[in-house]
C-alpha cells in the first residue's frame, strides 16, 4: 500500500536472451516429463515378441526390432547372463530397454521385463541389413524355451513349425511390480512436473514483482508475495556500489533476476533483491550488520529520495 510521501522506483530492466533461454529449457523439461511417462506406458502396453514365418520381431512402443530369418546368426536360451549394467536406455523395475553390458555376453541390446535367470539371446549376422549387423539382443518372452525352438526352426527355413500360422506371439514375462504406470520411478517423474512448473512460475513472478519505495518511514522492497520494510532508525548507511561480485548461497541467480542470500568477498552475507548485479546497485546496511542489495533503474534519484527522508 502506497503511503503519502512514498516515491516508487522500478528495478533496472535487463534484456538478456540467456534468461529467456533458461526459462525455455525449464519449460521444455517440464513438458518432456509427461511425454516420457505417456510413452513408457504406451510402449509397455504394446510390448510383445513374435516369431513369424519371416523371422523374429520385438515391439515396444515405437521400437520395432525385426530380424529376418536369413539374418539370424543364432538363437539360444541364456540361463544366466551374469551381471548386467545399463549403458543407455531405460532401467525400470517393469522393463529394461536399451544398451546394457553383460559380464558374460558383452554388449547387448536389452528388451526385457525380468530380472530372473533365463533369457533368450538373438544374435544377428555380420552382414545383416534389415536388423542391426553383428548385434546381440536379449529378450524375456514368457515361454523362452518355446520361443527358442520356433525361432531356431524358422532360422533353418522350417516355416512349417508354426503349424500354418503366419506368426506366434509371446508376451513378456509378467512382473510382480505390475504396470509401468505405477512404477515408483515414473511416479517420481510425474512429481517433478509441478515442481518444475512451480519453479518457472516463481522465477517469472519474482522478477516481475520487484519494486522499491522510499518514504518517510524507510525503504520498502516488494518481492513475490509481500513487502520487506527497512525503517530509517534501523538503517546505518545507504550507498552506491559499482557492481557486486557475489556467489549465491540460496535463492535465484539468473540473468535478469537475483534474489535470495548471497556471499560477497569483503562484505560477507548479502540479501539480494535485484535484476542486475553488474551495473550500479544500492547497498543498504542495517544497524545489526545486515546488508541488502537492490538495483533501482534510477540510482541517483533513489539516493536523493533517501537523503531527503533521512534528514
Amino acid at each position: 500500500m502506497t503511503r503519502r510521501g512514498d516515491v516508487t522506483f522500478e528495478p533496472v530492466k535487463v534484456q538478456s536472451r540467456w534468461s529467456a533461454v533458461m526459462l525455455a529449457l525449464l519449460i521444455l523439461v517440464a513438458l518432456s516429463l509427461p511425454a516420457l511417462y505417456v510413452y513408457e506406458v504406451y510402449g509397455y502396453s504394446r510390448f510383445e515378441y513374435r516369431v513369424t514365418t519371416e523371422g523374429i520381431e520385438a515391439r515396444y512402443g515405437l521400437v520395432n526390432i525385426r530380424v529376418p530369418a536369413g539374418e539370424i546368426a543364432a538363437v539360444s536360451l541364456v540361463e544366466d547372463p551374469g551381471s548386467l549394467s545399463r549403458t543407455a536406455g531405460t532401467g525400470l523395475p517393469q522393463v529394461q530397454r536399451g544398451w546394457w553390458t553383460s559380464s558374460t555376453l558383452g554388449r547387448v541390446y536389452r528388451l526385457t521385463t525380468s530380472g530372473r535367470l533365463g533369457y533368450v539371446l538373438v544374435e544377428t549376422t555380420p552382414d545383416a541389413r534389415t536388423a542391426r549387423a553383428g548385434t546381440r539382443y536379449l529378450f524375456s518372452p514368457a515361454d523362452p524355451e518355446e520361443f527358442v525352438r520356433l525361432a531356431e526352426a524358422v532360422r533353418r527355413g522350417d516355416a512349417g513349425v508354426l503349424g500354418g500360422q503366419a506368426e506366434r506371439s509371446f508376451p513378456p514375462v509378467p512382473t510382480a511390480q505390475g504396470s509401468v504406470a505405477f512404477s515408483w520411478p515414473m511416479l517420481l517423474l510425474l512429481l517433478d512436473i509441478p515442481l518444475i512448473a512451480g519453479l518457472v512460475w516463481f522465477v517469472v513472478r519474482g522478477r516481475r514483482s520487484l519494486l522499491y519505495r522510499v518514504g518517510p518511514r524507510g525503504i520498502s522492497v516488494r518481492h513475490l508475495f509481500g513487502w520487506h520494510h527497512f525503517r530509517w532508525d534501523r538503517i546505518r548507511d545507504i550507498r552506491r556500489l559499482q557492481g557486486v561480485r557475489a556467489v549465491r548461497v540460496i535463492g535465484a541467480a539468473l540473468p535478469g533476476y537475483f534474489a535470495g542470500t548471497f556471499h560477497a568477498r569483503g562484505m560477507g552475507s548479502l540479501r539480494v533483491y535485484a535484476t542486475d548485479l553488474h551495473g550500479d546497485v544500492i547497498l543498504i546496511e542495517g544497524a545489526g550488520g545486515s546488508r541488502v542489495v537492490i538495483s533501482p533503474a534510477d540510482v541517483d534519484g533513489f539516493l536523493a529520495a533517501a537523503a531527503q527522508h533521512r534528514r
